[in-house]
């Protein structure tokens, strides 16, 4: 299973959101290195949703299951203030919450229990490994 990250943001994020990707994603990729699980899924991807309240309409959060490419696709808000006023180790959490989040979304594509606690201890793990 390959895992994929992107994010829609505001321009006054700046580069931010890539600098916590650019760290997440590498753990991510080997956390779940040989995760074995029962769900047929080729991919999790997840695009993170920082844009400021004003524009909360234009971007809903989103859950997909693509069945006929194997691929779960969310695309959760991040809260953008927040986001925009913490530090690194902040940014890096706002974004692990709503991918851990994205695990719980996945029942309502019948992901087994098994496998939703596989890919959330997989956050857990990458949790830990960036926040040292």
């Amino acid at each position: 299973m390959k895992f994929s990250m992107s994010a829609e943001k505001e321009a006054a994020v700046g580069t931010a959101e890539h600098i916590v990707r650019n760290k997440i994603k590498p753990i991510m990729d080997k956390v779940l290195e040989g995760a074995v699980l029962d769900f047929d899924l080729e991919r999790w991807s997840f695009i993170s949703i920082i844009m400021p309240e004003r524009f909360a309409a234009d971007y809903p959060e989103v859950a997909k299951h693509h069945k006929k490419t194997k691929v779960l696709e969310f695309r959760l808000p991040i809260p953008f203030n927040e986001f925009l006023h913490s530090d690194e180790k902040g940014q890096i959490s706002l974004i692990l919450n709503a991918l851990e989040k994205t695990t719980e979304i996945m029942s309502k594509f019948k992901v087994p229990d098994k496998d939703r606690e596989t890919l959330r201890h997989a956050v857990t793990r990458a949790r830990d490994e960036l926040m040292k």
